[in-house]
């Protein structure tokens, strides 16, 4: 009888056992049950948010005109160079129009239909910079493989915007006040003169009234002097006062630096006006201590023909410079100015 009572005890035991893992285990169950739950609804409104940002973002972009079935933005993108960075190339601006590829030139020719229509939208598209809140939102998208979404940051707008301008020139001229905002725009200058290069190319092609701003700028020693010094000498502006202004950039031993200068002495080579005032200054700039400086006087020089002559004593000289791209950029000019002289030096 003992023994059947401790059957009995031990079967109801495990009985109870096996009843509590039994809830145990559903209770376990609901809760991973829960957590799934939870894990989709985080999913499904991340997704919608996702979706209603990217909708927001596409709703408050500039429409524009169209062409050919086509919106401003996609002649754009065809348009743009790929040149986003502040840095700048020492040559003509029509060589960066010959490089221009058959599609960018049929990009050129839709923002020439489009006319002044486009005006507006690029001259937001250059000024604009993105909201805090575009920028969470472009953070966002970048955290999901869900939804591919092309986006363009205000950054990479901004330089298609300004080629733009600049097929479109003189009618732009309008919005001069807003283009030398930007050009001035300290928080450019902070982040690095993107905007400043931007608005200094599209003033570059307004003509004289743009011009006029490009001069004052190199009394400004920031951003928008060396963009403006660029923009004047690659546009080759013969404005009254463009050569006086970039002198005085040349000769400025206070607040130009050495970058300043040699971009001044490059730019009045392109111009290569008023050879009896600027070829003894760049004889002079053959003298300083600043390698850029040497090498841009050298180069510069030479743009002025047989009309800077009196500078070949310098530039033999300048033959022994240590600087490998002066000494180049000597003989170079010397071949232009005085190719007897340059060949007689050639064979010693």
């Amino acid at each position: 009888m003992g023994s059947t009572t401790t059957t009995t005890t031990t079967t109801r035991t495990m009985g109870m056992q096996a009843h509590w893992r039994f809830w145990l285990a559903r209770i376990r169950d609901c809760g991973k049950t829960a957590v799934v739950r939870k894990r989709k609804g985080i999913a499904i409104f991340f997704l919608l948010a996702i979706v209603v940002s990217v909708a927001g973002l596409y709703l408050a972009r500039p429409r524009g005109p169209m062409y050919q079935g086509r919106s401003l933005r996609s002649w754009l993108a065809q348009l743009d160079d790929g040149q986003h960075d502040n840095g700048l190339m020492w040559e003509s601006w029509t060589e960066v129009i010959r490089r221009r590829t058959a599609k960018q030139n049929a990009a050129a020719e839709a923002i020439r239909q489009m006319g002044t229509n486009s005006l507006p939208y690029l001259v937001q598209a250059l000024t604009s910079r993105d909201s805090d809140q575009k920028i969470k939102i472009m953070l966002l998208l970048k955290k999901q493989s869900w939804i591919k979404v092309d986006i363009s940051t205000a950054e990479e707008m901004r330089r298609p915007a300004a080629l733009a301008l600049d097929i479109l020139g003189p009618a732009a001229e309008p919005y001069v006040p807003q283009l030398t905002d930007a050009l001035w725009d300290k928080t450019s200058v902070m982040g690095g003169g993107h905007t400043s290069k931007a608005a200094a190319i599209a003033l570059g092609a307004v003509g004289p009234e743009g011009w006029a701003v490009l001069r004052e700028s190199l009394t400004r020693s920031n951003f928008s002097t060396i963009y403006g010094t660029w923009a004047l000498g690659s546009r080759r502006v013969t404005e009254p006062g463009a050569v006086e202004a970039l002198l005085a950039v040349v000769t400025n031993n206070i607040n130009a630096n050495g970058s300043e200068k040699a971009l001044a002495a490059w730019s009045l080579g392109e111009i290569g006006q008023e050879s009896e005032r600027v070829v003894p200054v760049l004889i002079a700039a053959l003298q300083s201590p600043d390698n850029d400086l040497r090498w841009s006087a050298a180069d510069s020089l030479g743009k002025f023909g047989t009309n800077a002559q009196s500078s070949v004593p310098a530039l033999v000289k300048a033959l022994q410079d240590p600087n490998a791209s002066v000494h180049n950029n000597a003989l170079k000019s010397l071949k232009v100015i005085d190719p007897k002289t340059a060949e007689s030096l050639e064979t010693k």
